[in-house]
């Protein structure tokens, strides 16, 4: 086969390809499928001093929780000073 009849037949296979899935992928019901059901659909006025709390709250606790679980521990800050403890050796 020459140069030219290997590049036709690849895009003839790709169009195909694509055109079939193009025309596969549309349904009639796409919006209720798509739609999310575990979200509040409207904002009440009881939601509204609770929109951004969480969100606001926990940045900060998971950086401060991070950095004891990791970089206070490998430097020592929570230390064991007791004498004749098995751990925590190098204070």
């Amino acid at each position: 086969m020459t140069f030219l009849k290997v590049i036709y037949r690849k895009s003839l296979h790709i169009s195909v390809g694509l055109a079939v899935m193009l025309a596969s992928s549309c349904t009639k019901d796409y919006a209720e499928i798509n739609t999310d059901r575990n979200t509040i659909a409207t904002v009440g006025d009881a939601e509204i001093p609770f929109l951004f709390s969480g969100a606001i709250e926990s940045v900060p606790w998971s950086d401060q929780v991070a950095q004891n679980l990791f970089s206070d521990q490998y430097a020592q800050y929570f230390a064991n000073t007791t004498a004749y403890f098995p751990s925590d050796r190098y204070t």
